[in-house]
């Protein structure tokens, strides 16, 4: 039988590569917490979700290799005297870090976000989730999570 073949990356006249199947996700919009868990999960929209890594249902990506991942996060806090704290899990722990906080103090509106870069083996996953107790006031529209497989 023959053999198939399929480009996988590309090197332009200028030096830029692209590979069309390098696992990444993007998800944003209305959203909302897993009950138990405050896993956010159900976005309005994903972007995109090359090799279908990202679990919109659940709120999970799953790598498919070993490898460095970049992840990030956006949300809007806004709620007058309230705290709002968030941050990256993996595999179902906290790590990588402290959590994110913001507080609305006079009713304006609060933006955090942060990246970070993680080590995966194949079959980790990252989430991210809300601190049950500080779980204030997000505006549902204005949330993105998203990543990619760095290399």
């Amino acid at each position: 039988g023959g053999v198939s073949h399929a480009e996988r990356m590309r090197i332009n006249k200028d030096g830029h590569v692209t590979m069309s199947s390098q696992p990444s996700f993007m998800a944003y919009g209305s959203w909302n917490y897993q009950a138990s868990t405050y896993i956010w999960q159900g976005f309005a929209t994903v972007d995109h979700n090359i090799g279908s890594h990202w679990n919109n249902s659940i709120g999970r990506f799953t790598a498919p290799v070993a490898g460095r991942y970049m992840i990030y996060a956006t949300a809007h806090h806004s709620a007058v005297g309230s705290y709002h704290l968030w941050a990256f899990l993996k595999n179902g722990s906290l790590g990588g870090g402290n959590w994110v906080q913001s507080y609305d103090a006079n009713g304006g509106n609060d933006t955090t976000s942060k990246t970070q870069v993680w080590n995966l083996a194949a079959g980790d996953y990252l989430e991210v989730a809300s601190n049950a107790t500080y779980a204030n006031g997000y505006l549902g529209g204005y949330v993105t999570v998203g990543g990619h497989l760095v290399g």
